[in-house]
């Protein structure tokens, strides 16, 4: 599975900040919460998430402004951003994109309000650093046919769908519908306890070896394509029905993991790409006030990377 950088564009109180200053107009001294006879105005709440806030926030936006303009020079598309945020929710086994960006901001701390922003503050910008840490990364196919066949058991992926239920014997009768008939699909959506899948027809997506539990992957990789469990497996979790849906065992269906996982191991790591794009960006402070904020930014980039 690709790793991706989630922490580029962490900009949420940068955000936070934009969203407090009334679409530009300077905070005011008249109360917007009072407590206990005391007043709190604008400004005290702009004060406080500035001193808090601020240095993050203006680091993060100039940050957001390097890579943006980075991927102009790239000319990366919006076609390729958009494939890039589909090969995302594969990953994650999710198709309904309210449901992968919750599962996002759950599981990885990403804070974003839409599918756009998400894309223009995390695809994009990532998109960037896989080009630029890339760049001189030539891979054979010689190497991949190599990788192959030195990992090929380890490589075989599963496409699965599951059902989740709390009891075997609910688990039994599922299993009883599913033989007389009945939609696999709808049944997750209506009884699978594992609500995230349930929702996406209980779809997982692909999955390799080791990223599911032990007895959950020994069946699924040991199940035939297009077929379902005839006995429920018990994990930690409850009972499951297993739905396997495809499988990739050749060295052409593998052919693209195999690729991505040797430039992985290839193109120079993520943050020391954004650290050289910082430092090799024009930036000038304009007002002192915010001198050192921006220098110790440079500094810890700089510090890094082993300038």
């Amino acid at each position: 599975m690709k790793k991706y950088i989630f922490t580029i564009a962490g900009i949420s109180g940068a955000l936070l900040l934009a969203s407090c200053s009334n679409e530009g107009s300077a905070a005011g001294d008249d109360a917007i919460v009072e407590v206990n006879g005391e007043s709190i105005s604008e400004q005290d709440l702009m004060d406080d998430l500035k001193d808090n806030y601020g240095e993050s926030a203006l680091n993060n936006l100039v940050q957001q402004k390097v890579l943006n303009d980075k991927a102009e020079d790239l000319d990366i598309s919006d076609k390729q951003v958009t494939q890039e945020f589909k090969s995302m929710k594969e990953q994650y086994g999710i198709d309904d994109n309210d449901q992968f960006l919750q599962t996002i901001q759950e599981h990885m701390g990403v804070q974003v309000e839409s599918v756009k922003a998400f894309k223009e503050q995390y695809v994009k910008p990532q998109l960037v650093v896989d080009e630029l840490g890339s760049q001189d990364v030539d891979v054979t196919e010689e190497e991949m046919k190599n990788y192959y066949e030195k990992n090929k058991d380890d490589l075989m992926q599963v496409e699965a769908s599951h059902i989740l239920v709390e009891s075997e014997e609910e688990a039994d009768e599922i299993i009883k519908e599913l033989e007389g008939g009945a939609e696999f699909a709808e049944i997750a959506k209506e009884k699978s306890i594992d609500t995230a899948s349930g929702e996406s027809d209980g779809e997982l997506g692909y999955f390799g070896k080791g990223e599911m539990t032990e007895a959950f992957e020994e069946a699924a990789f040991n199940m035939d394509t297009d077929s379902i469990s005839e006995e429920p497996v018990e994990t930690e979790h409850g009972f499951h029905i297993i739905n396997v849906t495809g499988k990739k065992e050749s060295y052409k269906e593998l052919k693209d993991e195999i690729k991505q996982a040797l430039e992985a191991e290839e193109q120079q790591d993520g943050q020391q790409v954004l650290n050289e794009l910082m430092q090799n960006a024009d930036i000038n402070v304009e007002n002192e006030d915010y001198e050192d904020w921006v220098q110790t930014y440079t500094e810890a980039s700089e510090e890094s990377s082993g300038s």
